[in-house]
């Protein structure tokens, strides 16, 4: 085209879109940025360690800036806030409008970066990467810290410096749930279709704990199973571990009975005893901390040392390395099972076979040692953990508060002379980028703590379980426990009796009401009865003087009569003495 080419006519020559020759012939003439737009608040010195990338699109920001977008979005990873693609794109044009470079008129419409340059960024950042991250709760990110892990480390070493055992007497116990129905995973299927299904066992499954004990060495102890039952019988171990053992628990969790009769097996496994004593480490759970076993292991050279409370996924051998393959195993077996059964699902009773084919495949020598390995515990390395690895808990340490003399400090960090004030301002660029850039996205941080009464359970801690001075503490924690329980089942009680009581009261209000009812009732019925007497009063008294009356009438009609007998009588007498006149 330099020569005098027009578009078309070098297309057909070559075989290159129109387009594509006019969208180069564009970023040609906008030009690249030359170095003083390159190093904006940076030396001469450093303008030739910028490293200029080849693109085929409009830069935006120098390298400088994309690095401490580059460094702001590594650290929100390390701390577990990392931020998606489209709050990247928003990021990145705050930034651009702070910073007052030129950008794309299209990144106004939805004040979002374009897809075109969030793509090259990523490809010129190769530490950059899109990952789905792994659901982490707020309690293991801020316990695994520095303190609960060199506590921990403490108590370890300070165990092996009293027994001096080697990695064959290491062992980490832990419990993990078996459930009938197993996880589905990516299948080949048609395309196109919305939705495709999986056979399973059934809708929802019935939990199996399994209990287990491996060494620094890579050995594994006989399992432990605990069934959903109310009782136990051995039939329900076919084709289980060699020399594994069960209880039954209608909830299908491990307690503090059953995890008793676990370490008892254990002990028979091991030979341990007082002159060959064991190191057992345990997570916090009510079960481990059990006083009857504690007490076994103190009878039985067994010493235990509990892990830090919400720190057992980067502490604890199993967690780490073992039980992840071994779940995966064990649902290669669920589906195997069910290819080879179709019509029939899962039960119980075959969990024990299936667990032993998963156990030699994800529980084998090899992944034993890499968990013991990754956490420190053989060989002892406490700083196998580095910083990055504690960054996830920096977002909940709390700031001490502020006194009087830190306020008078910062007043007269105000009040310093100018001089001092422009030796300031001549800080180094990069600084200024990610402050700016963190003004934008500022990383998360916990507010300060406020003091509350201790209410509930304590928080745990790491701590060796069979220490005299814990076991001591465990019986006052028993003791208070028991006497609360005691006193919980008296108010129980006292609540039964007065529920039984109101109950009576109301039995007796409810008979004394229908009672009441019923004489009212009789009332009423005599009431209207009377009321019926009186109208029948009232009829009968009418009747009387009706009666009267029609008497009155008769006694006058008879009056009448007699008067005119009287009438007649006298004038029979007059007719008679006109008739002796006559004669």
């Amino acid at each position: 085209m330099k020569s005098g080419w027009s578009l078309r006519a070098a297309g057909r020559e070559f075989g290159i879109p129109r387009s594509t020759l006019l969208l180069h012939r564009k970023n040609n003439e906008h030009g690249t940025p030359n170095e003083e737009e390159r190093a904006v608040g940076q030396s001469n010195d450093q303008v030739d360690n910028i490293k200029i990338v080849e693109r085929g699109h409009r830069m935006v920001f120098n390298a400088s800036q994309e690095t401490s977008i580059e460094n702001h979005l590594l650290h929100a990873s390390d701390i577990y806030f990392g931020l998606t693609s489209v709050q990247v794109r928003a990021l990145a044009y705050e930034f651009a409008r702070q910073l007052d470079v030129d950008y794309p008129p299209s990144w106004n419409r939805d004040e979002l970066a374009g897809l075109e340059w969030f793509r090259f960024f990523m490809s010129r950042h190769p530490k950059l990467s899109l990952r789905k991250p792994e659901a982490t709760s707020l309690g293991r990110a801020s316990a695994f810290n520095p303190t609960n892990v060199a506590a921990f480390f403490a108590n370890y070493f300070h165990v092996m410096n009293e027994i001096k055992i080697g990695p064959c007497d290491i062992w980490n116990v832990d419990e993990t749930g078996v459930s009938t129905v197993h996880r589905t995973v990516r299948v080949i299927s048609r395309c196109g279709r919305k939705q495709i299904g999986q056979i399973t066992s059934a809708e929802r499954g019935q939990l199996v704990t399994l209990v287990q004990a491996v060494s620094a060495t890579g050995m594994r102890a006989p399992s432990y199973f605990v069934f959903p039952r109310a009782r136990f019988k051995e039939c329900f171990l076919n084709g289980g571990p060699s020399g594994s053992t069960g209880g039954a628990n209608p909830s299908g969790w491990i307690n503090a009975e059953l995890f008793l009769e676990f370490l008892k097996n254990f002990q028979k496994f091991t030979r341990c005893d007082r002159d060959y004593p064991v190191l057992v480490l345990v997570d916090n759970h009510e079960s481990h901390r059990s006083l009857a076993a504690l007490q076994f292991c103190r009878d039985n050279g067994i010493h235990a040392v509990s892990f830090p409370p919400h720190c057992s996924h980067r502490l604890q051998p199993l967690d780490v390395s073992v039980f992840g393959p071994f779940k995966t195993a064990l649902n290669k077996q669920f589906e195997l099972f069910l290819r080879m059964h179709p019509g029939r699902g899962i039960h119980i009773f075959d969990i024990p076979a299936m667990v032993t084919r998963a156990l030699e495949v994800g529980a084998d020598e090899r992944n034993i040692k890499a968990g013991f390995k990754a956490t420190g515990i053989w060989p002892m390395d406490s700083d196998i953990f580095k910083d990055i690895d504690f960054m996830p808990s920096a977002t909940t340490n709390r700031a001490e508060p502020t006194t009087v003399e830190d306020e008078n400090e910062n007043e007269e960090e105000r009040n310093e002379p100018s001089h001092q004030a422009e030796v300031k301002e001549t800080i180094d660029r990069s600084l200024f980028l990610s402050s700016t850039i963190e003004s934008l996205s500022p990383f998360p941080e916990a507010p300060p703590r406020i003091q509350k009464k201790q209410r509930g359970r304590k928080p745990g801690r790491t701590m060796i379980l069979t220490d005299g001075k814990e076991i001591e503490k465990i019986e006052e924690e028993e003791r208070q426990r028991r006497i609360s329980e005691i006193s919980k089942q008296d108010k129980i009680q006292q609540q039964k009796e007065k529920r039984k009581y109101l109950e009576n009261v109301k039995m007796e209000n409810k008979k004394q009401q229908e009672e009441n009812k019923k004489l009212q009732g009789l009332k009423k019925k005599q009431q209207e009865e009377r009321k019926k007497l009186q109208e029948i009063k009232k009829k009968q008294q009418e009747e009387n003087k009706k009666l009267q009356e029609l008497k009155k009438k008769q006694k006058e009609e008879i009056n009448k009569l007699q008067e005119i007998k009287k009438k007649q009588r006298e004038e029979m007498k007059l007719v008679k003495q006109e008739k002796n006149i006559e004669q």
